[in-house]
């Protein structure tokens, strides 16, 4: 060994020089290393270390205190963003409903003066609906399967 800790390489089997140059590998990596730690700075989580600073200011406390129930009202209460979107939406269902059943009470309402002046549409609704028949016709009824 040198005054180093490391071995010289000028005796033994080839073998033997090759495992002592490996251990002396290592053992500089690990010299190394252990250098890098002692000497060198080591990183701190950044965020970290910025809420906590933050966390200590006494006016953003007081900002949290004052801020967070606010926030939570605005949200959640009876009058709040959440209760207002879902009141939109229940509009909007309410107003496609309306405009369906307007949509069919302008079909009745055109069937009612269809009703109110054409024969035919007499005709047909009651061969339809009721099942009436004129004087002399003979009604046919087809009995379909069931599948």
């Amino acid at each position: 060994m040198n005054h180093r800790g490391f071995t010289s390489f000028g005796s033994g089997t080839l073998l033997e020089r090759y495992d002592q140059i490996r251990f002396d590998s290592q053992r500089i990596k690990s010299y190394i290393f252990n250098m890098e730690e002692q000497y060198y700075r080591k990183e701190k989580p950044k965020l970290k270390t910025w809420l906590t600073k933050t966390l200590r200011k006494k006016s953003v406390l007081i900002g949290l205190l004052i801020g967070l129930p606010l926030l939570s009202f605005m949200l959640f209460s009876n009058k709040g963003i959440l209760q207002r979107i879902s009141l939109e939406s229940e509009k909007k269902a309410a107003e496609e409903k309306v405009k369906l059943i307007k949509i069919e009470q302008q079909k009745l309402l055109n069937e009612s003066k269809a009703l109110d002046n054409d024969p035919k549409a007499i005709e047909r609704v009651a061969r339809e609906k009721y099942g009436m028949i004129k004087q002399g016709e003979t009604v046919y009824k087809i009995k379909r399967k069931q599948e």
